[in-house]
């Protein structure tokens, strides 16, 4: 690298240090105003007390996310289960009276089939980048994915970017908050867009990058960029980290599970306290320094056996604590900020009655996710495309279809398929009539399986075809 270079990068990194310092300090001063207003002790400081930051920064929840299984668990296990499934976009036109769309997927119209281009492009991994989008947005208040494009007008970054054609998106690149520093703002009162952001200052090496070799630092303006933030329902891209609300229960959680550790590791060192009869004096010259040694290869594990004169030995160890009690009380707070029950975040540790509630209320929550937060997100890409030129006006409504989460397996559907057929068994038996009951359409249209799949298994088996004598 030439001299010129070396001193432009580190121009760079010095420029974007100091503006990283003054955010920091920035926002510690908005987040101690905040906490001094929220603080539920009015006699002391219990945060300070209790040694936790007063105004946690994106650094201390990308630490608690890097480092601890359950703060990454809580922020990934809605991301990923609500993108294990893709939606079906179209382009509608034509509604019934009561509002429903009317779908005709045989005709695709240029909206759809440039869309489904650009989904499929396997370079551009576009559904990759919106689950990596949506997963770092929920560590801290946002996150954003720079556009890059085949850009004809040849625009700078710090200048808008339109004008372009389908075909000339090159790649997403997905970044963290701390990557992505709001340097400008719209200070026009009657601006649509008052106190958003006019442009961003992109630090490619900030906390979060695992690459080495970017290291770029420059201003960027809004239109290349797609932002996504959870929780800013005032419509900024201020919105809510996912680990704010149990922040201090997750460090609870990791003390009580290092304490726990550290105390069994100096158990399992078997320290030792050597007591002297009474009248006896401690060793001195030569023998003390035998006895030391002997005493140091008996705690290394060196000698089997230790001799003393005049002098006992015993191990010096605590009674330890349950920890589980404690470290369950921050799962529960840890849990009920998520919004995952406990059996679906720790695993199942219930009877299977309790862990399929918790398996229904997990799923609808996924449900809710699609529909609310995953078509915004959705929403967001394809409104910046549609802007920039990459993808053509829609000739209607763009409406968003999510596989159902909350829908039975097919193993469960056959259970109740099953559960059906034992019903009307005994209705026929006792004289009734089944159908009346339970139609054979419960099952083809509510279960999607045939009733022979249920009802027609032969009480006898099947011992092949008969031979003659």
């Amino acid at each position: 690298m030439s001299s010129k270079k070396q001193r432009a990068a580190k121009k760079a990194l010095t420029n974007n240090a100091l503006a990283q310092s003054n955010r920091n300090l920035q926002n510690l001063f908005a987040g101690r105003a905040g906490f001094l207003g929220e603080q539920l002790e009015t006699t002391r400081n219990l945060i300070c007390q209790y040694g936790y930051p007063e105004a946690p920064t994106f650094s201390n929840y990308y630490s608690l996310y890097r480092r601890i299984g359950l703060a990454k668990a809580g922020c990934d296990m809605p991301v990923d289960s609500v993108w294990s499934d893709w939606p079906t976009i179209r382009d509608v036109t034509e509604f019934d009276s009561d509002g429903e769309p009317k779908y005709n997927d045989e005709v695709k119209t240029e909206f759809e089939i440039e869309l489904n281009k650009l989904i499929k492009d396997q370079k551009l991994a576009f559904k990759d980048r919106v689950r990596s989008l949506d997963r770092k947005q929920r560590i801290g208040q946002y996150a954003g994915s720079l556009i890059v494009a085949r850009d004809v007008n040849g625009a700078k970054m710090n200048e808008p970017l339109e004008g372009l054609v389908p075909g000339n998106l090159v790649k997403l690149v997905p970044l963290f908050e701390s990557q992505l520093i709001e340097s400008e703002w719209d200070t026009d009162l009657t601006s649509a867009n008052y106190g958003e952001p006019t442009m961003y200052q992109v630090a490619e090496f900030a906390t979060g990058s695992k690459s080495r070799g970017k290291n770029r630092s420059f201003n960027c303006h809004p239109s290349r960029l797609i932002m996504a933030a959870e929780g800013a329902e005032d419509g900024t891209i201020y919105g809510t980290p996912a680990m704010m609300g149990c922040f201090y229960a997750l460090m609870d959680w990791e003390k009580i599970r290092m304490s726990s550790a550290e105390g069994s590791k100096k158990n399992a060192d078997q320290r030792s306290v050597l007591s002297l009869k009474e009248g006896s004096n401690l060793p001195t010259g030569n023998t003390a320094e035998l006895m030391d040694e002997n005493i140091n290869d008996f705690d290394r594990g060196d000698l089997s056996t230790l001799v003393i004169s005049d002098a006992s030995m015993s191990s010096l160890n605590s009674s330890m604590g349950d920890p589980t009690k404690p470290a369950e009380l921050c799962e529960k707070e840890i849990a009920a900020n998520y919004r995952i029950p406990m059996t679906v975040l720790v695993g199942f540790q219930t009877g299977k009655l309790a862990s399929d509630k918790d398996t229904l209320q997990w799923n609808s929550f996924t449900m809710e996710r699609r529909e609310g937060f995953g078509n915004h997100l959705l929403m967001q890409h394809i409104n910046r495309f549609i802007e920039i030129g990459v993808l053509p006006m829609p000739n209607g409504e763009v409406v968003i279809d999510w596989p159902d989460a909350r829908e039975a397996s097919q193993s469960d559907k056959l259970a109740m398929g099953e559960q059906a057929a034992n019903i009307r068994q005994k209705i026929f038996q006792s004289g009734g009539v089944p159908e009346s009951v339970i139609p054979d359409s419960y099952f083809h249209e509510m279960l999607d399986i045939d009733v022979v799949e249920v009802e027609g298994v032969d009480d006898e088996p099947d011992n092949g075809p008969e031979l003659d004598d």
